[in-house]
């Protein structure tokens, strides 16, 4: 009869606390935080800036004065991994025609790098590893630099590219009647370019739109350069570039330079509210407190690169949400039978860095995580919150209904999404992704704390509030189950054939590990599986993620394509019957 008693005492005081209609945040405390993080002093929390470690001293002294309490096991509220923050050509790399050199940044800026054949530092904390990156080749113009047997067009037809230069116009052919478009983003034009078995690209466009920095490993050099360099490249005037007709005396393009990518270390930053002793069950509430620093990679603004990207939305806006839902559990101490990690994450915006580390390595204290609650871009909500994951625990749907709000709760079965989220869903950790939208300053240096939208933020967190009460005083188990895929395109791409698996965005290893594998899949029907590393699809060499996902966009729906992949150090094949997105 007392457990009985003790049961419904702890059940009504989980619906008490989840439906309280008292103001449960500071408005101006939320600010506040939000401000703070996303102002220039931070310098866009990048996780190459030294300002990423400012942040997180920050959020601990944040939850040191809330009270939150720090695990034992790190030390400290940090839990530290390393990165490769940034990419930095060093003084003195340039381009050569002839007699005529070009420098970094005025004329070129460098887009891809070749996969270095020197193996990187070791054993170290942070710091450079340095690579040469020298070669020469005769130029070949080659258009636009796209192909589509769909509209029976191939700028590459008819010409031999191997050791040489592909030189290719920025954007698309022209439109004609009865073509359908084709892929000219920049990743397409590399790797085409590549499996042409060129030396290297270069991108007729202005060098000023790209940050060398923002520069990836997709194995072959690639260079934007001005018109005034590609005319010297090409032989012709600047105005002729673009004339079919133009007679070209194609030049040998040389290049020399030292590239030096930055290892840096960086932490997510780790509290918890628990009874004593300590429960075997948590439930984690996250977000990621880095952006994109000064705008180098990932950003939409190009011609805002060396500005402060605040990323006040993404996400000081969910970073701030955990500070006060510490401050407002450790204020109301309920009756918990699981403990609450609060977690910031680092290295979101490189691969879910972050928290991919933190679910791979947690403290030993955590026996086992229930559910993760994961907040990113909760502060411009149109009245409306999307809610993802619910499908990746059984028990979801019904919590649901539980929550209480006036804004329109749109839920989605899907895991997906691409926060960090995914990384506890694809460890087979129920998690719900609390989500306001995109927004036309998504990524861009115009994301400041002046557009958000705070009452309706305090909302979004006030929902959050409530799931995170159920979770930690529900008696029952929580009931994993695999979230089926987005109906929007497929994830990924968005176009082409669909293959089922799931990257492992922190592998460093050469090829395409996965992470897991989407039950019903091509990749699951071949017998592929979460841990396998795929280096060869249909012939081609994969390297990393760029070519994966270039040769799944060459490929149609319905063809069979032979792979390689590593499994315990073992090469296997499989035979894979690509599907159809949905």
């Amino acid at each position: 009869m007392k457990k009985i008693c003790l049961v419904l005492i702890i059940f009504c005081s989980a619906v008490a606390l989840a439906s309280s209609s008292a103001a449960p945040f500071s408005a101006e405390h939320y600010l506040s935080y939000v401000k703070y993080l996303a102002s220039d002093e931070l310098k866009g929390r990048g996780n190459n800036l030294p300002e990423l470690t400012k942040a997180a001293s920050y959020i601990e002294g944040r939850f040191r004065k809330t009270g939150l309490k720090a695990f034992p096991s790190l030390r400290g509220y940090r839990q530290y991994f390393d990165v490769t923050a940034q990419v930095d050509l060093l003084p003195g790399g340039h381009l050569q025609i002839g007699s005529q050199r070009y420098e970094q940044d005025r004329d070129f800026s460098l887009l891809s790098l070749a996969t270095p054949n020197e193996t990187p530092a070791r054993g170290r904390e942070e710091g450079p590893d340095r690579f040469s990156m020298t070669g020469s080749g005769l130029a070949v113009f080659c258009g636009y630099g796209v192909e589509s047997a769909k509209a029976q067009y191939n700028d590459y037809a008819g010409k031999d590219v191997t050791g040489k230069i592909a030189v290719v116009l920025d954007g698309a052919p022209p439109a004609e009647k009865d073509r359908p478009p084709m892929h000219s983003d920049l990743l397409s034009k590399i790797m085409l370019a590549k499996n042409q078995h060129a030396a290297a690209l270069v991108l007729v466009r202005d060098p000023s739109h790209f940050s060398s920095r923002g520069a990836e490993e997709m194995g072959i050099p690639a260079f934007a350069v001005s018109q005034g360099v590609a005319a010297a490249l090409l032989g012709v005037d600047a105005a002729q570039l673009t004339n079919p007709h133009v007679e070209l005396h194609p030049a040998v393009l040389n290049w020399d330079m030292q590239i030096e990518k930055q290892r840096r270390r960086v932490a997510n930053v780790v509290a918890y509210l628990a009874p004593s002793p300590l429960p075997e069950e948590w439930v984690v509430v996250g977000a990621h407190y880095d952006h994109l620093g000064l705008g180098e990679r990932y950003a939409l603004d190009p011609k805002a690169v060396g500005q402060p990207h605040n990323g006040a939305d993404d996400n000081a806006s969910g970073t701030a949400g955990v500070i006060c839902l510490g401050e407002n559990f450790t204020r109301r101490k309920p009756a918990q039978s699981r403990g609450i990690v609060f977690v910031t994450f680092a290295g979101e915006e490189l691969g879910l860095l972050g928290s991919a580390h933190f679910v791979e390595h947690l403290p030993p204290e955590i026996k086992r995580v229930a559910a993760m609650i994961n907040m990113d871009m909760i502060g411009r909500p149109h009245e409306k919150i999307f809610l993802g994951g619910v499908g990746s625990a059984g028990e979801f749907p019904g919590l649901i209904k539980d929550l209480h709000t006036e804004l329109q709760i749109e839920a989605s079965d899907t895991g997906l999404g691409g926060s960090d989220h995914v990384s506890f869903i694809s460890h087979g950790i129920p998690a719900l992704f609390f989500f306001t939208g995109l927004h036309a300053d998504y990524h861009k240096a115009t994301d400041d704390w002046q557009k958000i939208d705070v009452p309706k933020a305090l909302e979004v967190l006030d929902v959050a509030r409530q799931a995170v009460a159920i979770l930690t005083t529900r008696q029952t188990a929580l009931h994993f189950t695999k979230p089926p895929e987005p109906k929007s395109g497929g994830g990924g791409s968005g176009y082409g054939a669909y293959f089922g698996s799931i990257p492992d965005f922190g592998s460093s290893v050469k090829g395409v590990r996965f992470s897991d594998v989407n039950p019903g899949s091509p990749a699951q029907k071949a017998g592929l599986r979460g841990g396998d590393t795929l280096v060869k699809f249909d012939g081609t060499p994969i390297e990393n993620l760029y070519d994966f996902t270039y040769a799944l966009r060459s490929h149609a729906p319905g063809q069979t394509v032979e792979v390689e992949y590593l499994r315990d150090g073992k090469l296997a094949k499989a035979s894979v019957t690509l599907g159809v997105r949905n």
